[in-house]
């Protein structure tokens, strides 16, 4: 689907790419998403971009503590190479079109910030780390864009004159820094009414769907409560995205939904899939703490569905293998293969 793309940057924005890299690192993780491109340019802090977000209150202390809370920390191996995940790399690829569109000779933090927000537009609800982070500080992104439509504008006369030796308010950045050349994967910038999501994401989706239409079916031809999907659980401190939610009637209590009986998280492509696994079992850890009973975690790439339930081991089923959940649904079951598309 994508093609191999050459793009060069500025100096200014290496350091922010390094800065996103050690940020990474620095949490235990090894892969840059957007939030770590966030936090980089944030690091990097002599752009005008960085000024901006600093202006709307998002600094680097708060900012980083919050991302910590709501990731976690990964295991902290140090990999020889730091790829991104699809939604940076996304980003990315929107920053390298619109230096290409702009004919703008070298990528800048002007545009990896209009790719920051551009992502967090396009993902909505479902969006990365950035789109979190921005969405905690309730901040604007049609505002952001439109900042950052200036910043690009005043970056370079669009004349394909080598941006990095354009004067930005009182800095100037010498024509020598210019870094190495850094290979992306590009795909156009979506056009009103395109799908935006990959083919792994979309995948993920119908994962949902399906293990939806199989609990409903069910569940309202017993009587037995009622299944939701995408629904947030306030936790305290953070707040935690459920992908598919069973109620039983007990906990619908005075027209109330509580806490689910059945959680069900979807793990969606990372670049590190079993780091993203290990965060979302950490969540369901904290979901039994408040009282959820049952929790499944799909690794819709891997094809495999965990059973969790407090105090015991976790199940890991593949294949042909049934998923049942006899204490808490009895009767029901789909087996496991059946949850992508190519069994049906």
């Amino acid at each position: 689907m994508f093609g191999t793309l050459s793009g060069e940057f500025t100096e200014r924005a290496r350091r922010v790419l390094d800065a996103a890299r050690e940020e990474a690192q620095g949490l235990g993780y090894q892969f840059v998403s957007t939030e770590h491109l966030l936090l980089g340019l944030l690091v990097e802090g002599s752009s005008e971009e960085a000024r901006f977000l600093v202006e709307k209150g998002i600094v680097l202390p708060e900012t980083r503590q919050l991302i910590e809370r709501m990731i976690g920390r990964g295991p902290g191996l140090i990999p020889k190479e730091m790829p991104f995940t699809p939604r940076a790399r996304y980003a990315w690829e929107i920053a390298y079109d619109q230096t290409e569109q702009l004919k703008h000779s070298h990528i800048d933090t002007c545009h990896i910030f209009f790719g920051l927000v551009r992502e967090c537009l396009f993902a909505g609800k479902r969006g990365g780390g950035a789109a979190s982070v921005f969405r905690h500080f309730g901040v604007d992104l049609r505002e952001f864009e439109e900042r950052s439509l200036v910043l690009m504008r005043a970056f370079g006369s669009g004349t394909g004159v080598p941006a990095a030796v354009k004067n930005l308010g009182n800095e100037r950045i010498d024509d020598g820094a210019v870094s190495e050349t850094l290979t992306v994967f590009h795909a156009p910038v979506p056009v009103p009414g395109e799908v935006i999501s990959s083919p792994p994401e979309l995948a993920a989706g119908e994962v949902r769907a399906r293990l939806i239409a199989a609990l409903l079916s069910f569940v309202e031809a017993h009587k037995l409560g009622s299944v939701a999907s995408n629904a947030p659980i306030y936790a305290g401190s953070d707040v935690l995205m459920v992908d598919v939610l069973y109620f039983g009637r007990e906990r619908r209590a005075g027209g109330r939904y509580r806490l689910p009986d059945l959680a069900v998280l979807v793990a969606e492509p990372q670049a590190d899939r079993a780091q993203s696994v290990a965060v979302l079992s950490a969540k369901l850890q904290l979901l039994f703490e408040l009282g959820v009973r049952y929790g499944l975690l799909i690794d819709s790439e891997g094809e495999t569905v965990r059973i969790f339930a407090p105090q015991k081991a976790p199940v890991l089923l593949q294949g042909e293998q049934m998923l049942q959940l006899p204490e808490l649904l009895p009767g029901w079951q789909i087996r496991i293969d059946q949850l992508w598309s190519r069994a049906l």
